[in-house]
């Protein structure tokens, strides 16, 4: 198994969650699949593992947990259609 890859695939009310570490291990992409309303929420969060980090930027990483409620940099969630699209586009390469 690919150690970039961090696998968590829970089946609860037909939700499941993947987590794929970047192979600089500086970012996390994680996919939920809500089952239920067909969508998918893809969302990057910043990795505490990559390197210690200084005074700051443990600040800056608490400051967006406490603003935002997530420490992720960005959030995008797809339809049904999007899904389809997005699978049939990964399945070229």
């Amino acid at each position: 198994m690919n150690e970039s890859l961090v696998k968590k695939d829970q089946k609860i009310n037909n939700y499941r969650t993947l987590f794929i570490r970047c192979d600089c291990n500086s970012e996390v992409l994680v996919i939920d699949y809500d089952g239920e309303f067909k969508i998918i929420e893809l969302s990057i969060f910043s990795s505490l593992i990559s390197s210690k980090m200084s005074i700051w930027q443990k600040i800056r990483y608490i400051y967006q947990i406490i603003k935002h409620g997530k420490p992720y940099t960005d959030q995008i969630i797809l339809h049904q259609a999007q899904i389809d699209e997005l699978k049939a586009f990964l399945n070229t390469i």
